[in-house]
């Protein structure tokens, strides 16, 4: 069930013109989900990381794409914006919202952008409904290999608002942004509360068997060491392009939005092509 609300506009000094609607579906467990919707064109759908929603950070990216001739979706995870649980909930469900998503706006295919931890939700969608996700983006991916136990506690510290701001600062310098970038833009948007258990059997591959991917490496991201960047060409081979995004850690976006616009718009278009 779909049902739209009231307007709201991206005021972005850069990129004024463009705007995005939130939109609202009713999703699998009877849950609303809110989407933001902005541009017309080939479907991006965003997937945020862990305990983050995908409003603030991806607005200038949002409106990148849209000037360049895309639709972005951007659902919000339940719990997290105007989106509503039950947090805890099963692939099956969390993949059903998604995919309403993508029918409704997206007229039934979209590329899907996971950035960090949003991999699963990304792998999932491409892997569950090929012919809806026919290609993704995985946006400084951890492969779960070798983390580094210092790194993987920066999430739960930088995500803790109980934590001092000196030492959730610490935490987001260390694990999410490259040295001279601005790390309190994330002191907020933290959604710890709303991180839940996803039942039943996950996807452990990276997609489908024809799934096109994207691999974006920011150069500086500590979870992601030198010897893990062929990771997704060992698994995948030539289905997975590989670049790279230099002077920007795990946060990526709110640190070198150009440098990542670069390496997607023409992989994005040759993706595309044709859809409409």
């Amino acid at each position: 069930m779909y049902f739209k609300n009231t307007l709201a506009l991206a005021a972005l000094p850069a990129l004024a013109s463009a705007a995005y609607t939130t939109e609202y579906l009713t999703g699998s467990s009877n849950n609303t989900i809110q989407v933001l919707v902005e541009g017309e064109g080939p479907s991006l759908l965003v997937w945020p990381s862990y305990a983050r929603d995908s409003i603030e950070d991806f607005h200038e990216f949002s409106t990148a794409l849209a000037e360049a001739g895309y639709q972005v979706l951007r659902p919000q995870p339940r719990g997290m914006g105007e989106s509503t649980g039950p947090i805890k909930t099963t692939w099956d469900e969390l993949g059903a919202d998604v995919a309403s998503v993508i029918d409704t706006f997206g007229n039934g295919k979209a590329v899907v952008l996971g950035h960090a931890a949003g991999q699963r939700v990304t792998k999932h969608m491409a892997a569950t409904f090929p012919e809806k996700v026919p290609a993704i983006v995985l946006a400084c991916i951890n492969t779960g290999i070798n983390t580094n136990a210092t790194i993987a506690a920066t999430a739960t510290i930088a995500s803790n608002y109980s934590n001092p701001v000196e030492e959730r600062l610490a935490a987001l310098e260390l694990g999410y942004f490259a040295p001279g970038h601005n790390a309190s833009v994330w002191l907020s948007g933290w959604f710890p509360e709303a991180v839940g258990s996803v039942s039943g059997t996950g996807v452990s591959t990276l997609g489908g068997n024809n799934t096109q991917i994207l691999d974006v490496i920011a150069k500086l991201d500590p979870w992601r060491t030198e010897d893990q960047w062929n990771y997704t060409t060992g698994l995948a081979g030539d289905r997975s392009t590989v670049v790279f995004v230099e002077d920007a850690s795990h946060a990526l976006f709110p640190e070198n939005l150009q440098g990542l616009l670069d390496v997607l718009l023409p992989w994005l278009k040759t993706q595309t092509s044709g859809w409409l």
